[in-house]
């Protein structure tokens, strides 16, 4: 439920994020495989050899910005409690903090829009 939550609220999970590099790997080395007979396989070694350059890199501690963003975004939204307009707020709050102004916006329009609905839902 949060993957849905995260990619109807940013866009991207981080599953999807790491996918769409691996597809922009492959068909880098398409491109590129075009230019010699084996073109499929020289496709596949490109697109492996940047996920194993992106694992390597996750291995010694260096990780895509915006992976990392992604992955920062489903937390907090894991920490959301739907029946809480309270939470989104909390949530937008330290998304602030982290310097994610964008996740605190749509957190915070969230939160509005969920305080307005229980402020409906009460009368």
């Amino acid at each position: 439920m949060a993957e849905n939550i995260v990619a109807g609220l940013f866009g991207l999970t981080p599953q999807m994020f790491q996918n769409q590099q691996y597809q922009q790997d492959l068909n880098r080395g398409i491109q590129m495989a075009q230019l010699s007979p084996g073109a499929a396989a020289q496709a596949g070694l490109q697109a492996s050899v940047g996920q194993l350059g992106r694992g390597f890199a996750g291995a010694m501690g260096i990780q895509d910005p915006q992976l990392q963003r992604i992955t920062q975004r489903q937390q907090l939204l894991g920490m959301i409690d739907p029946s809480n307009p309270d939470s989104y707020l909390q949530a937008a709050q330290m998304a602030l903090q982290s310097g994610d102004a964008e996740a605190a916006y749509v957190l915070r329009e969230q939160g509005t829009q969920a305080r307005m609905q229980a402020m409906k839902n009460e009368k």
